[in-house]
């Protein structure tokens, strides 16, 4: 489905495969007017915010190539480097092992000394982003950007009532993911779960 509604990479971007911490990643660059792809070789660049992006799919579908468009198009409008992660996906992987690579590919990417960092994520990922920015409390996390994400553990209210049957995603859809990803009982009350049952949200 994603291949289905995917309208191809932005011109002017590239990008480079990697791993983080054990985590598969993809570096995205816009090209310079000098027509280098490296935003590091230039001048004033080293301290520029970079995105890291967790991509959605329910935490049981997706990775680099399903969101490389989406990925390409943040790095083109912004003009920043994009670092999409490949996290651990369910049922082979049950929660916590996508917000371990989660935060542990971020903490790599914050200890290289290469300036900020904005976490931004889709549905799971905008979970996975949230959940990041709560367990590292980092200043140099300057920025969460959060994409329809779910992060309350609450079926009763706003938007799983309101769009109960959207298309493609419905609230019976959300609770399969969620019984895949967890493989045992609902952790209500875990941030690294939901970050809304967080009690401190301070420094985010």
């Amino acid at each position: 489905m994603c291949n289905a509604l995917s309208h191809g990479r932005a011109p002017g971007i590239t990008s480079v495969d990697r791993s983080l911490a054990g985590v598969p990643a993809r570096h995205y660059t816009k090209h310079c007017a000098s027509g280098s792809g490296d935003s590091d070789n230039h001048a004033g660049q080293a301290m520029r915010p970079r995105i890291i992006y967790f991509h959605g799919g329910g935490f049981v579908v997706g990775g680099l190539d399903s969101h490389d468009d989406i990925c390409s198009e943040v790095c083109a409008a912004t003009g920043l480097d994009v670092l999409a992660l490949a996290y651990r996906l369910a049922p082979e992987h049950p929660h916590p092992a996508m917000f371990d690579d989660a935060v542990a590919a971020t903490r790599a990417i914050l200890g290289d000394g290469n300036g900020p960092v904005i976490l931004c994520g889709d549905s799971a990922g905008g979970n996975l982003a949230a959940a990041t920015a709560h367990a590292l409390r980092h200043p140099d996390i300057i920025g969460q950007l959060l994409i329809y994400p779910s992060l309350g553990p609450d079926p009763g209210t706003g938007s799983f009532i309101i769009h109960a049957e959207a298309p493609l995603l419905t609230r019976v859809d959300l609770h399969y993911y969620l019984a895949v990803r967890l493989e045992g009982p609902d952790k209500a009350q875990d941030p690294q779960l939901y970050p809304l049952a967080d009690r401190d949200f301070s420094r985010l």
